[in-house]
């Protein structure tokens, strides 16, 4: 059973993608939703100079590859292609060509699809890549068994391992002691999902130490179950250290006030004997005695 062109055209124009047919370089056909992106009504895209709807630098291009297919040359028939909005804006999309021979009048056919939210988003990852690969601090991604599955390349300047080295290992065993995981866990879990400033050492490759405070979250999928943890840690090393010579010219400072105190108890031990014995002489020559 053939299907009746007005069913065709029914159909087309329910699809979610454009459907056209152009003939002699003109609209001889689109549907509904191919106007509609476009910011055309149906009947004003009908009988429109296909270049009109074309980037002026993508035109000449256009012609060549047309004129390939005239000629019989391969041509791909699915690319990117941009096009002009009625007012001016430029939308984002794929073609997919085809020609087809009626009456001995060649017609090109084919669908447009919008690829406008999917630049938008491939746009946005390439952005928050950016930002991580360019965080001072390592963002980090592990699973609910404790796994590595992503660290930010960081990871190189702050415990000296390449991200290759890190992905797919526990994270546990870059700690100086992997209990220390429990710290993190524990106050996730009186944070109700979350947890800040979390501190613990770990190991370099090199075998120094260093010391990390991390802020971590619990993220959920769309069922609301716990699938990884994420966080960020910052390298805090330089912040002990300064707070043990604190601690310890605090400790040097009490011990100084406990050797002065010492010090001058045995002093006014020591001074206040003979001075009893040269009060009482003074007393006693006072007294003319």
């Amino acid at each position: 059973m053939e299907i009746p062109f007005d069913l065709q055209k029914q159909i087309f124009a329910k699809l979610h993608e454009g459907v056209f047919i152009v003939k002699d370089r003109e609209i001889f056909y689109a549907n509904l939703w191919l106007a509609e992106l476009l910011g055309y009504e149906a009947k004003e895209l009908v009988g429109l100079n296909v270049a009109n709807l074309f980037l002026s630098e993508d035109l000449q291009k256009l012609e060549t590859r047309a004129q390939n297919r005239l000629d019989g040359k391969g041509e791909p028939e699915s690319y990117e292609l941009p096009l002009k909005k009625k007012n001016g804006d430029v939308v984002q999309g794929k073609v997919n060509l085809g020609v087809y021979v009626l009456d001995g009048e060649q017609l090109v056919f084919g669908t447009y699809s919008d690829l406008t939210s999917i630049k938008k988003a491939e746009q946005m990852e390439l952005d928050i890549a950016s930002i991580i690969d360019n965080l001072p601090d390592v963002f980090y991604r592990v699973n609910m068994q404790g796994i590595i599955t992503m660290i930010s390349p960081s990871c190189l300047e702050s415990i000296g391992y390449l991200v290759e080295e890190m992905v797919g290992q526990p994270m546990a065993d870059f700690y100086t002691d992997p209990a220390q995981r429990a710290l993190i866990t524990e106050a996730i879990t009186a944070g109700g999902g979350r947890a800040t400033h979390v501190q613990v050492s770990m190991r370099r490759k090199d075998g120094g130490l260093i010391w990390v405070s991390t802020n971590s979250y619990i993220r959920l999928d769309e069922k609301g179950q716990p699938f990884c943890l994420e966080g960020n840690a910052r390298n805090i090393t330089e912040l002990k250290d300064k707070e043990k010579e604190l601690i310890a010219a605090r400790e040097l400072a009490v011990q100084a006030d406990e050797t002065k105190s010492n010090f001058l108890a045995v002093m006014s031990h020591e001074l206040r004997t003979p001075m009893n014995g040269v009060l009482g002489m003074a007393q006693l020559l006072k007294n003319e005695i």
